[in-house]
């Protein structure tokens, strides 16, 4: 009766040993397959969920783009979905193994024990990576960890750690540190399942870090680059305004010869003047472009709206660019009411775009 239950699906059926010897024997053994059978059943259940919960770990490890942030994601996974007492992660540096920055709770807790690390800890931790395997010890006190460190050991015991988990990880060949989990419960042995389920996170864990790896050392070039440019654009927008004030004094010193103020000009005095006062305000506007440029890139540029009349910048955009039209013998007209086409506008602002505008166009106009 026992086996066809079994047999039609109710894995609770046992069979109740009685009757002859070869009969009881039988039914034990039974019993025994029975009971085995559901201990791996229920093992594969674990490993499954272990499994699960490490890929979905793993999905949350993927968005963080700093070390920081993946260690204390990996460590949050750990402790939510292992029976474990206590995990911490090592980074190598150089050829030590220090605490990482993200795992604030070892530094207080397991300080001391990585100060008494061998110099060679390093190079048998990577021994142990290049066999993608764990090193797990099911009790502390036993024989099995006596080629821990008696100095470590004692600390671990001191901590009230039973069983001990170290599992590397890195990227390729390259080792980056190692996972150490521990429990104080003697009776609660590392399982296969959860072993796997470790090494899985901590290959995660080792391609999450050399992401943040990259990614961090890209942010550090950019930010120099950024520092380069604001001071590229700090230059620019000093030497640019102290260009304004000698071109000022240029322009303003023009305006007073050609009105005869320091005596009589000649026509032909008068067309030379005229020419550097045109060069200059070019000048000025290019110095003003280059100003307005480097205050965009450093954040401090603003335009200041008020009631502008358009036609009066059209106008005053057209005196300036007419001259050099007429050099490069081009027709020039504009179609313009004299006044009345008011706008909120920055005027110098507005009163740059035009002159840009109708440089280019003389610029890049056939001659004719």
């Amino acid at each position: 009766r026992a086996v066809r239950r079994r047999a039609l699906g109710d894995m609770r059926a046992r069979a109740v040993p009685g009757g002859p010897a070869d009969v009881r024997d039988l039914a034990q053994s039974l019993n025994f397959l029975a009971d085995e059978s559901d201990r791996v059943g229920e093992a594969e259940r674990e490993r499954a969920r272990l499994l699960a919960e490490v890929h979905q770990a793993a999905i949350r490890i993927r968005k963080h783009l700093h070390g920081q942030a993946v260690v204390r994601e990996a460590v949050t996974a750990i402790q939510e979905h292992l029976a474990v007492d206590f995990v911490w992660v090592g980074l190598v540096s150089g050829e030590r193994l220090t605490i990482a920055d993200g795992d604030e709770d070892a530094w207080r807790q397991v300080g001391d024990v990585v100060g008494y690390l061998p110099p060679d800890s390093v190079a048998w931790l990577r021994e142990v990576y290049q066999h993608r395997s764990s090193y797990r010890i099911q009790d502390l006190r036993a024989e099995e960890a006596a080629e821990i460190p008696a100095r470590i050991r004692e600390s671990l015991l001191q901590l009230g750690a039973a069983s001990l988990l170290l599992t590397p990880f890195g990227v390729g060949p390259e080792l980056l540190g190692c996972l150490t989990l521990s429990r104080d419960d003697p009776d609660s042995p590392w399982t296969p399942a959860e072993v796997e389920a470790v090494e899985s996170l901590a290959g995660d864990i080792g391609r999450g870090l050399e992401h943040a790896r990259l990614y961090e050392g890209e942010e550090h070039v950019i930010e120099e680059l950024k520092a380069v440019d604001r001071a590229k654009a700090g230059f620019i927008a000093a030497a640019s305004h102290d260009l304004r004030t000698p071109l000022t004094s240029i322009i303003g010193y023009v305006e007073l010869l050609s009105d005869g103020e320091a005596g009589l000009v000649t026509p032909e005095q008068v067309r030379m003047l005229d020419a550097v006062d045109r060069n200059a305000l070019r000048l000025k506007t290019l110095v003003e472009d280059v100003l307005t440029i480097s205050k965009i890139e450093l954040g401090a540029f603003t335009s200041h709206l008020e009631p502008v009349d358009l036609a009066s910048v059209v106008w005053a955009a057209a005196d300036v660019i007419r001259p050099s039209a007429g050099v490069g013998g081009l027709t020039f007209e504009v179609v313009c009411p004299d006044k009345g086409l008011m706008v909120d506008g920055d005027p110098g602002q507005l009163d740059r775009v035009l002159v840009n505008l109708l440089s280019n166009a003389v610029k890049y106009t056939p001659r004719g």
